[in-house]
Order: C-alpha cells, then sequence, then structure tokens
C-alpha cells in the first residue's frame, strides 16, 4: 500500500466517489476520502484500503481545465490523476485539510505551566 503511514482510523471527514484514470490500463472507481491528518482512497469493491497519504505527502494539485471532473494529485514523487463530479468540493476540502495540517504543525508549544 503506497503512503501508508499505519493503522490508526480516524472517522472520516467527508467521502467522494471518484475514478482512479490510468492511460496504460483501464480506469476504475475508488472512494476518496478525507480526514483529519490523512487522506485514503478505498476500492468500492470490497471496502479496503488501497493508499493512505498524509497532507504532508501532497506536493500540488493540479485541474484539468479542458475537463471540469478531473484533476492530479503530486504525491511523493507520483502522479495520481482522479475524476469527480464535486470536484470543486472535493479538492476545496483537501487544500483546506491541507492548510489547517500544516498551520498546526507550525504552531509554537503552549508556555509550560507557572506556578
Amino acid at each position: 500500500m503506497s503512503g501508508h503511514t499505519g493503522s490508526v482510523r480516524t472517522p472520516p471527514l467527508s467521502k467522494f466517489v471518484t475514478k482512479k484514470l490510468r492511460s496504460w490500463r483501464s480506469s476504475y472507481q475508488r472512494i476518496f476520502s478525507l480526514h483529519s491528518s490523512y487522506f485514503i482512497t478505498i476500492d468500492p469493491a470490497d471496502f479496503k484500503e488501497t493508499n493512505r497519504y498524509t497532507y504532508k505527502d501532497l506536493q500540488t494539485v493540479k485541474i484539468d481545465e479542458s475537463n471540469n471532473d478531473e484533476f492530479t494529485l503530486e504525491i511523493q514523487k507520483d502522479k495520481f490523476k482522479f475524476k469527480c463530479k464535486h470536484r470543486s468540493l472535493l479538492l476545496t476540502q483537501l487544500m483546506r485539510l491541507k492548510y489547517e495540517d500544516q498551520a498546526a504543525s507550525t504552531l509554537p508549544p503552549p508556555p509550560p505551566n507557572s506556578p
């Protein structure tokens, strides 16, 4: 499983039905599930997790301007192309969670308790 960061699961904040597009073999459906500190893809045939990534793994997001449903994620050094009829909502939530994750990791530690 690519990008697997452990087996701890938190409840999803949102889920989207997507199609993972491949140039060298047929496309297939995936559930794109957004969580507070990571996102996963799930095979809808058996509901098994197929990939898990942290928001830090996500390098870039590119939209296909010629197709309102398609977008490409660059994760680590790989590129994954998806199609989703709710692309705008999915990407808005994905980027919001990435930003929140970045902001949480850059916050200074709380001051020590003083007597």
